[in-house]
């Protein structure tokens, strides 16, 4: 557990941003580690948007909740629910290769912790 509890210590939210880039190599990395994060029933119910247009950036920025507190960064990962991979509807888990919507919620969370 000293390993985990590490982690969450050094664990920060960042608000101001480098303005240096980032490489596709890099961007890969950290999508290929994303993948590899837990989800209900290893559904995997998520895509990956990369966002390198500074005025797309921006305009993702001030339409964040707290988009106002950031600077902002070289490039953006959007990881999105894939529609095609839960339900909506009230059932929970997995059925029929979809995932309920809040395990689908919170499948997409994982990536981004």
């Amino acid at each position: 557990m000293s390993g985990f509890e590490s982690l969450a210590k050094r664990r920060k939210t960042t608000y101001e941003f480098s303005d240096k880039k980032v490489s596709d190599k890099e961007i890969n990395r950290l999508i290929e580690c994303a993948r590899w994060a837990p989800s209900a029933g290893n559904s995997q119910p998520w895509y990956f948007i990369v966002v390198k247009n500074p005025k797309k950036i921006t305009a993702l920025i001030d339409s964040a909740y707290y988009g106002a507190f950031h600077n902002d960064p070289p490039c953006i990962i959007a990881i999105v629910l894939d529609k095609d991979k839960y339900a909506e509807s009230e059932f929970r888990c997995v059925r029929d290769d979809r995932v309920g919507i809040v395990e689908g919620l919170l499948s997409v969370a994982n990536p981004a912790a």
